[in-house]
């Protein structure tokens, strides 16, 4: 499969930033050479390599595609976590297609982010998308709590909760879905009563499962509901 790299489009050109410059040369791209950008807003380029140094390097608009986005929006609530596992869970939900991402803090994470953390998340993001060739970069949203947002159903993981079968057909006539995954130790009670006010309990099963696997889990229910494997 051939090597993607992240582009800004201008006009009829495209410029690919040091890091993805440095890509370049590790492949040992050469001038002239046609290769594939993505934006990260649904744009798919082939482009011709016309310059090429240590800071940066530029590309001429061969061809652009634009990618129709899903009209349907799934977005993915991950409460803070370890680094190991927080980075799988963002390659996994990125490869599988999700349109948001929210990290957030609950009462039991143990993971803080500062700015630079905030960046090795967007650089997983952009690299899995890149792999991937998915047009559509998740956004990213990293808060102190997780915040309320009417315009989606929510699906709260919890052993607690509901068979997925019994969930995913209520989905059908459901545009924007927002699963919901705790930490390693769970929701505590308060939290969990307040979500279920607003949102529905989807059990994975009798297993208790890493946050990386919950998260492929159960994006893998809603992609198939949502027809978007």
């Amino acid at each position: 499969m051939a090597n993607a790299y992240y582009v800004l489009p201008e006009n009829n050109i495209v410029k690919l930033n040091k890091t993805e410059t440095k890509h370049l040369r590790v492949t040992r791209a050469c001038i002239g050479e046609r290769l594939l950008g993505l934006d990260g807003k649904g744009n798919i380029y082939t482009f011709e390599l016309t310059g090429l140094n240590k800071e940066e390097a530029r590309g001429k608009i061969i061809e652009q595609n634009k990618v129709e986005h899903d009209s349907r929006v799934v977005a993915i609530a991950i409460a803070a976590t370890k680094w190991p596992s927080l980075r799988i869970a963002l390659e996994k939900a990125t490869e599988l297609g999700v349109d948001k991402i929210e990290i957030f803090h609950s009462d039991r994470s143990v993971a803080r982010f500062d700015d630079r953390k905030i960046e090795k998340i967007k650089k997983v993001i952009r690299e899995s998308s890149k792999q991937c060739l998915n047009p559509f970069f998740p956004k990213l949203e990293v808060t102190s709590s997780l915040n309320e947002d009417t315009e989606y159903l929510d699906i709260i993981l919890d052993p607690s909760g509901t068979e997925p079968k019994n969930i995913i057909e209520t989905l059908s006539n459901k545009t924007r879905i927002r699963i919901i995954v705790g930490p390693e130790g769970g929701f505590n009670q308060e939290e969990l009563d307040k979500l279920k006010k607003t949102g529905h309990l989807m059990s994975l099963g009798k297993r208790i499962l890493r946050v990386e696997t919950a998260v492929i889990v159960s994006l893998a229910y809603v992609n198939l509901a949502f027809n978007r494997l």
